[in-house]
């Protein structure tokens, strides 16, 4: 069994990116961006020191970082089904605080993935950790709450949503 507990190389994490997010494509952006996907152009990108530091305090947290990461890629691939959806809608990410991807977010994380047991298990672990990461830094990051970012409150009620129906 590996070590779930080891950080893994650089090599090492994108040979699994690239393994996993088939046959999807996957590769790095300078952009400072988290795990995305292309649907259009069946790309799964992110900034390589941004997914070093979420393997980093995956591993730190003593969370299982290939279990966590597998579960991203089913999650981002899984948008081909909605994308329709977001055409139909005609509306993108920014105009409505991010609501139609939390929306789909949804819909992929409690209803598709409804039935499978180890993504509902890696997906609990993994909300559990970003919330309380964030919950911790929250004061810290931002002290005033009228100056905190709206996506922020779009991602708590995301949370709260995966977790009671957990």
């Amino acid at each position: 069994m590996r070590d779930k507990r080891r950080l893994p190389s650089r090599k090492e994490l994108h040979q699994f990116m690239v393994r996993e997010a088939y046959p999807y494509k996957f590769k790095y952006v300078t952009d400072v961006q988290p795990l995305r996907v292309n649907v259009q152009n069946r790309v799964i990108y992110v900034n390589e020191e941004v997914l070093m530091n979420v393997v980093r305090d995956l591993v730190e947290a003593g969370l299982d970082w290939r279990e966590i990461m597998s579960k991203n890629l089913r999650h981002e691939k899984a948008h081909e089904k909605f994308f329709k959806w977001n055409v139909k809608w005609g509306v993108g990410a920014e105009e409505y605080g991010w609501l139609t991807s939390y929306l789909t977010d949804i819909v992929i994380d409690k209803i598709y993935f409804a039935n499978d047991g180890e993504y509902q298990r890696s997906l609990l672990a993994d909300c559990r950790h970003a919330f309380e990461k964030t919950q911790r830094g929250l004061l810290r990051l931002f002290p005033i709450v009228s100056l905190r970012p709206h996506f922020l409150y779009n991602q708590a009620a995301y949370w709260i949503a995966v977790g009671r129906s957990s």
